[in-house]
C-alpha cells in the first residue's frame, strides 16, 4: 500500500518506515499530542491541546455569530442593501465558494501541478472550517471522527441557534421585559450559514467514495489511505 506522499513513508514501498511521529497503515495518521500538516507530523502547542481551544472557543464564537446575523437581518432594509459593505459582503461570498469548489479536487482522483496543490492546501479551511482549532490536538484526528463531525456539522449548528433562542426567552423572562429573538430571523441566519457552506458539506460526502490505486491492488481511502475500500470500516462509513 503506497502512502500519500513520500514524505510521510521515507523507507518507501510496503514495508515503508514511517516519517517520525506518524503511525497507522500506510503512515496515514499522527501519534498522538501531533497533527498532520502537509504531510509531516507537527507537535501540538499546550494551548492547542487544551479543550478551551476546541470545542470551548468555538461554541462562543458561534452564538457570537448567531448574534450577529441576528442583528443584522433586523436592521436590513432597501436602504442597507444598496450599501457598499453590502457588495464586499457579495464578493466575499463568491470568493468562498469559488475555493470551496477549487478543494474538491483534493478528493478527486487528480494529479494536480504542486503550485496549485500548495494552493488549495492554503484555503482548506474554507471546505473545513473546524480544522482551524486543531481537532486532532484533543484526539479527533482519526478520518472517521472528523467525517462525524462534518456530517453533524448542519446539526450542530440547528442546536446552536436552538440554543441561542432558549438563552434570549429565558433572558426575557428573568429581566421581564423586551422581547425573546424572533424564530423567523434565526431560521433565516441558520440557512444563511448552511448555504453558505454547502459546498464543504457536499465535499465531506465524496470523501467517502474516492479511493486511490496501489501496487497490491487494493484501493485506499484518497482522504485517508488507513481506510481500506470495499472493506469493514469503509462500509460503516458510508
Amino acid at each position: 500500500l503506497e502512502c500519500a506522499s513520500p514524505l510521510m513513508c521515507p523507507g518507501g514501498g510496503p514495508s515503508a518506515i514511517c516519517a517520525p511521529n506518524l503511525e497507522a497503515r500506510s503512515c496515514a495518521h499522527s501519534t498522538p499530542g501531533h497533527i498532520l500538516i502537509d504531510y509531516e507530523a507537527v507537535a501540538c502547542t499546550p494551548f492547542e491541546r487544551s479543550a478551551f481551544l476546541f470545542p470551548v472557543i468555538p461554541l462562543i464564537l458561534s452564538v457570537a455569530i448567531v448574534v450577529l446575523l441576528y442583528k443584522r437581518a433586523i436592521r436590513a432594509d432597501e436602504q442597507r442593501w444598496k450599501h457598499w459593505s453590502k457588495g464586499l459582503m457579495n464578493l466575499a461570498f463568491i470568493l468562498l465558494n469559488h475555493y470551496q469548489l477549487l478543494n474538491i479536487l483534493r478528493v478527486a482522483k487528480t494529479d494536480a501541478p504542486s503550485d496549485l496543490s500548495n494552493v488549495l492546501s492554503f484555503w482548506t479551511f474554507v471546505s473545513d472550517i473546524l480544522s482551524v482549532f486543531r481537532p486532532p490536538c484533543v484526539g479527533l484526528g482519526t478520518f472517521w471522527q472528523s467525517l462525524a463531525l462534518k456530517s453533524l456539522g448542519p446539526v450542530i449548528v440547528a442546536v446552536v441557534f436552538l440554543a441561542t433562542y432558549g438563552l434570549s426567552y429565558v433572558a426575557t423572562c428573568a429581566m421581564r421585559k423586551g422581547s425573546a429573538m424572533n424564530p423567523v430571523l434565526l431560521q433565516q441566519g441558520y440557512f444563511t450559514i448552511i448555504f453558505s457552506f454547502f459546498t464543504g458539506i457536499a465535499q465531506a460526502a465524496f470523501t467517502v467514495v474516492v479511493c486511490a490505486n496501489n501496487p497490491s491492488r487494493r484501493e485506499t481511502l484518497q482522504a485517508d489511505r488507513s481506510v481500506l475500500c470495499y472493506e469493514g470500516d469503509w462500509f460503516a462509513m458510508l
